[in-house]
């Protein structure tokens, strides 16, 4: 029982890591001294500053180093080396899927000295070709929407490249059909409209791959949805959003406003389980629609109900009722009473659609008759 145990304990392990091609990131660079040459054996120090995890490596023999396998965050990276003063990249803001350049440049002094440079956002990618956008729901919240919109669809529309094709989901990635789109959730993917219906409040980025795709993508265009994770500190929100009739206007051809209500409630709480360790985000979502809406149909009349098809002469392009044994037309388009069944004629004054059944064996009028909202029995 205990090596099944651990077995599945390194199956979900396992697991966990398989979306990492397609959401974790990359910090590399080069370290050097005052004259450009290679600092050998330079200690490199990363620290995630939400969780206050740290990978440590060291420069190889020309001076690189590469971090991998990083998820987004803000960074600090440290250098040192004995005899030249420290190094230090603070406010490193590395997005998902992103290789990221941090080229490291010594100075000679005591290793109590310290340099610090603010790297922030990468403006642009000297590191591949591949055209990439990204957003963080910072955006999305300070979008003015209007209506109940939990959708990223919205909000891509606002980055380079992107246009929407009409609907809340249809949008266009550099000039592509929207089956050269592909949408995934922390790298596991989807087509069509399979992983439309998420929320964007449990995200924290979008990113976008507009072109230039690397071997692992399938698609012109791919859009990778970054879930929220905790950290240290402690976070939490809620809110409700409610729409209702109270200022709606009633329909032209309805009696009365029809009642209108939207109820949409999200909260979610993150934080440590044990503090540079573990951590948890939770979240709730619900939706209520206490609503209701007109419909219109188009019914038989009165006299319709009774076999009178004579209103159909008097239209645009007349319909004549036919004998379904000769084909001749009924006179004045109207079937005799005697054709009528006594039980579906009682029915037809109690149903707004008709049934009707002939003494021939055939049943029903025609397709025209019913087309009017009559069905065959």
């Amino acid at each position: 029982m205990p090596s099944r145990f651990a077995v599945y304990l390194a199956l979900v392990a396992l697991a966990a890591r398989l979306p990492a091609q397609l959401t974790v990131s990359t910090i590399r660079g080069t370290v050097s001294d005052a004259s450009g040459a290679a600092a050998v054996g330079a200690n490199i120090t990363l620290v995630n500053l939400d969780t206050n995890i740290q990978r440590i490596v060291k420069a190889n023999e020309s001076g690189d180093f590469e971090i991998p396998d990083l998820l987004r965050g803000t960074y600090r990276l440290t250098a040192s080396q004995s005899g030249f003063k420290s190094w230090v990249a603070d406010n490193i803001i590395l997005e998902s899927n992103q290789i990221r350049r941090i080229d490291v440049a010594l100075e000679l002094g005591t290793a109590s000295a310290e340099i610090t440079v603010r790297a922030d956002v990468a403006l642009i990618s000297t590191e591949s070709a591949k055209i990439q956008s990204s957003f963080t729901n910072k955006r999305f919240d300070d979008a003015p929407l209007v209506g109940d919109g939990r959708n990223p669809q919205m909000v891509l529309t606002t980055l380079p490249l992107v246009v929407n094709t009409g609907g809340v989901y249809g949008i266009q990635v550099s000039g592509q059909s929207a089956g050269q789109v592909q949408e995934g959730i922390d790298g596991h993917t989807g087509d069509g409209t399979s992983l439309s219906g998420v929320n964007i409040h449990d995200y924290q980025e979008v990113t976008l791959v507009q072109g230039n795709n690397s071997a692992e993508y399938s698609r012109v265009g791919y859009f990778n949805l970054i879930t929220k994770s905790g950290g240290n500190q402690w976070h939490g929100r809620a809110e409700y959003w409610h729409q209702k009739s109270a200022l709606s206007a009633r329909g032209f051809f309805d009696a009365t406003k029809a009642k209108n209500l939207s109820h949409t409630m999200h909260a979610d709480v993150s934080g440590p389980v044990r503090k540079d360790k573990t951590f948890f985000y939770v979240s709730w979502s619900a939706q209520r629609f206490p609503s209701s809406t007109f419909y219109l149909i188009d019914v038989p009349t009165q006299p319709m109900r009774g076999g009178d098809f004579s209103q159909l002469m008097r239209i645009a392009k007349p319909v004549v009722i036919r004998d379904p044994i000769s084909g001749s037309p009924f006179p004045g388009n109207v079937i005799p009473a005697s054709w009528l069944v006594s039980c579906v004629r009682s029915l037809v004054t109690r149903r707004s659609s008709c049934a009707w059944r002939f003494q021939d064996p055939l049943w029903g009028v025609i397709s025209r008759a019913e087309a009017c909202g009559f069905d065959r029995v």
